[in-house]
């Protein structure tokens, strides 16, 4: 049992020549450690904090970059869209005109056609009468010759009547 209370409570000798040993320890790191570490630590926290706010104002350009770029490609989708509707209109422009121009055309072609039709019926009517009268001359030459009976006057008529056809 001594030698557990021995060993519960340590030598007084040992234990403030540990406390000494300690205490030296801790002034001699205090004195010539405490400085430089703190202001390792102290120039790591200024790195740090630097890299953070360099790191949110890279941030927030970028953010202003994208904004700005959002912009100029909403800027360019409406520049886009409104040349697409030019072009639409313009389109639709020269579509009317070519129409109107084909119908301005047509109407042209329709109208020089009936006058080149109206010009051969008039042509053919007076060479059908230009016909018609050597015919008669001729009939009235035919009939002057020779005495006509009914019978023969019938066949001159029926006769100038299938040429005429």
């Amino acid at each position: 049992m001594e030698n557990l209370i021995i060993n519960l409570f340590p030598d007084p000798l040992n234990l403030g020549l540990q406390l000494f040993v300690t205490l030296v320890l801790f002034i001699g790191i205090k004195k010539y450690l405490w400085k430089p570490m703190t202001d390792l630590i102290e120039s790591r926290k200024e790195i740090i904090v630097s890299e953070l706010d360099d790191a949110k104002k890279s941030n927030e350009q970028a953010q202003f970059f994208k904004a700005q770029a959002e912009s100029d490609l909403n800027g360019a989708r409406g520049e886009a869209r409104e040349f697409v509707e030019t072009a639409k209109r313009n389109a639709e422009k020269v579509k009317v005109e070519i129409i109107e121009e084909a119908r301005t055309e047509a109407d042209r072609l329709k109208a020089q056609a009936d006058l080149d039709i109206a010009q051969d019926k008039a042509e053919a009517r007076e060479e059908i009468k230009k016909e018609i009268v050597n015919v008669a001359f001729e009939l009235a030459n035919k009939v002057v010759e020779k005495e006509i009976n009914d019978e023969d006057h019938q066949k001159l008529v029926s006769d100038f009547i299938s040429e005429v056809h």
